[in-house]
């Protein structure tokens, strides 16, 4: 097997049926075999389910709850058998020479010359042809900070290069991997529930001598990016999570524990407002969720400074317990 695409489904059976049906009518002209693997992280019954469940050409596993978009992906890994891995969005909708482009990438990196590159990402387009920012630069306190002068859909991302290049990391709506590099890096950390996780994987793809690049002549359209949608008070729970975990992992202590008190300084803030402003008040637990996660993450912290030992993440088990159910 060449190629297995992994798409991870959370209430979107429309999207995801669509690109399905999309991908087999481009595959067909490939001259890569193709497996396509549709991931539902526990969606509610739907009509739609039953193609990819019974669709000829299709995998279909169903997570009994949703542990977010890296089990997921996990998940479709662990199931495929493909040389090289890619992981799709369901809102994509395909270009014509979209696997075109991908057929070529794969051909080329069978050839030693482009032995070092672990990770290739694409050009992202909104539905008005319109490029999206698609790649980015790896977080730092003082870049995520002054990120907050910027619009919110370029605080995190940039527009990439023009010509094929080397970037920190691409977006996980849409990029290739390597089986091999997949399986030494042990997948994705499941431990980000959503937003992240793609950074931290190309952090780790750049530490293990693997280089990551960035190709704008191929693309896909994007119909709902994240950072293009407005936030519900639920997720500000996810995605505070995955950026003190990014911290904690792979940044300085220091950095870490100003972001942690930074965060920490907002929930507060947000906590007290949600108990004079009536209408507020439902959004209590929300904040509540974020000020117990950062304490106990510097709380993990420190014990790992001290002791050697973080111990286990278990975050969304005993922190959040349902709550965590509530985000997504």
């Amino acid at each position: 097997m060449d190629l297995s695409i992994i798409i991870v489904n959370y209430e979107a059976w429309p999207d995801t049926v669509c690109l399905v049906q999309r991908i087999q009518q481009l595959s067909n002209r490939l001259d890569q075999s193709v497996e396509i693997i549709v991931v539902d992280n526990g969606s509610q019954t739907h009509p739609l389910a039953k193609y990819c469940e019974e669709g000829a050409g299709v995998t279909y596993i169903r997570a009994e709850r949703n542990r977010g978009f890296a089990a997921g992906v996990n998940l479709g890994w662990r199931a495929s058998h493909g040389e090289y891995l890619l992981v799709m969005n369901p809102d994509l909708v395909l270009l014509p020479t979209f696997l075109d482009g991908v057929n070529r990438w794969i051909n080329q990196l069978r050839q030693e010359v482009y032995r070092q590159i672990g990770v290739v990402g694409f050009r992202l387009y909104s539905p008005n042809g319109a490029p999206q920012h698609s790649t980015g630069f790896f977080p730092t306190l003082w870049w995520t900070v002054l990120g907050l002068l910027f619009p919110r859909e370029r605080r995190k991302y940039r527009l990439g290069p023009r010509r094929v290049g080397r970037v920190d990391w691409v977006s996980g709506a849409c990029f290739m991997v390597r089986r091999s590099v997949f399986e030494t890096l042990h997948g994705l950390d499941e431990r980000f529930f959503l937003y992240y996780e793609e950074v931290d994987f190309c952090w780790r793809v750049w530490k293990q001598k693997w280089q990551v690049v960035h190709d704008p002549q191929v693309g896909v359209i994007h119909l709902r990016p994240l950072e293009q949608r407005t936030v519900a008070p639920k997720l500000r729970v996810v995605l505070r999570h995955s950026l003190l975990h990014y911290f904690q992992k792979n940044l300085p202590y220091w950095q870490f524990m100003v972001m942690a008190v930074g965060v920490s300084i907002q929930a507060w803030t947000a906590y007290l407002l949600c108990g004079v402003i009536s209408k507020m008040n439902g959004s209590r637990w929300i904040w509540r969720s974020i000020l117990n996660i950062t304490r106990e993450m510097i709380r993990r912290r420190n014990r790992s400074n001290h002791m050697g030992n973080p111990g286990k993440d278990s975050l969304w088990d005993t922190i959040l317990a349902d709550e965590a159910q509530q985000v997504l």
